[in-house]
């Protein structure tokens, strides 16, 4: 395998999709460590399916199946299907394959920014700071970094840690912040948040079962939603609340409620996972 800690693109340059066809897209590879990792396809294929839409159409939410887990070290060609061109919103389906097999599958809509009926359950308040949370380590802490996580100093994630039994339901508070500059642009700024929405959210699937066991657990995605409320910013802060509430026969699901600093509910995220026992030693 390549060295994980120096192979990497940046996040956004690897939403920077090549065209190969009328509404068909390549996605550049991004080499991990035996799997695509799910928020790179979930980005890819918000950022094919951006390629379609106007401007003035804002991603507003996004549900995806994951089949396959495909080869980290080639391309995934994404597949945008024009379901709906609608005065108010637009709907698109993308499906994502390698070598002529469907690995995922995904259907995004988009609608206008419109002064319409709004509302907002008050957000609880963080006790912390971002900058006084330690920044996230590796794959040997319990919420199982990918090593390829190092070799991405633009995404700046912060952990703070569980409160008691909390941690029975997998509890979990993070902050997000991409460092790089990024154009004022709402659809890369939702594509670079598909990717990042991926990354945290079956540690609260795993770390109950690891709390009680002692052992560590393997966490697969099955399927993904993503509601955006209003235009999402990465390049400032986002505190991620996530718990997983339920886990029957394996499967569990973990749900996130996304904050900016101004405590303005910017996402809602939901994840169904699998979880295989660990393996003997």
């Amino acid at each position: 395998m390549p060295d994980l800690s120096t192979s990497v693109a940046a996040a956004h340059e690897l939403l920077d999709l090549a065209q190969a066809g009328r509404d068909t897209y390549a996605g550049p590879p991004m080499l991990t460590e035996n799997r695509v990792f799910g928020g790179l396809v979930l980005g890819q294929a918000t950022a094919a399916a951006n390629r379609t839409v106007p401007a003035d159409r804002y991603l507003r939410s996004v549900h995806a199946e994951f089949l396959r887990e495909g080869n980290p070290a080639e391309p995934i060609h994404y597949e945008v299907t024009r379901l709906r061109d609608g005065r108010t919103y637009t709907r698109r389906q993308i499906v994502a394959r390698q070598r002529d097999q469907v690995v995922f599958t995904q259907t995004a809509s988009y609608g206008l920014d419109q002064s319409e009926a709004s509302h907002q359950r008050p957000a609880p308040p963080a006790p912390e700071r971002p900058e006084d949370l330690p920044a996230a380590g590796r794959l040997d802490e319990p919420y199982a970094w990918p090593p390829w996580l190092a070799a991405q100093p633009e995404i700046d994630v912060r952990v703070a840690p569980p409160a008691g039994d909390r941690q029975d339901y997998g509890a979990i508070r993070f902050w997000y912040r991409y460092r790089e500059p990024l154009p004022d642009d709402p659809q890369l700024h939702g594509a670079l948040w598909l990717f990042l929405s991926d990354l945290s959210l079956l540690a609260s699937v795993r770390l109950p079962h690891e709390h009680r066991s002692g052992s560590r657990w393997l966490a697969s995605s099955l399927d993904h939603a993503c509601w955006l409320h209003r235009p999402i910013r990465c390049t400032s802060w986002l505190r991620v609340d996530q718990i997983s509430d339920r886990t029957e026969a394996g499967f569990g699901v973990a749900t996130a409620k996304v904050f900016d600093l101004e405590g303005h509910h910017v996402s809602t995220i939901a994840q169904h996972g699998v979880l295989r026992r660990p393996r003997a030693s």
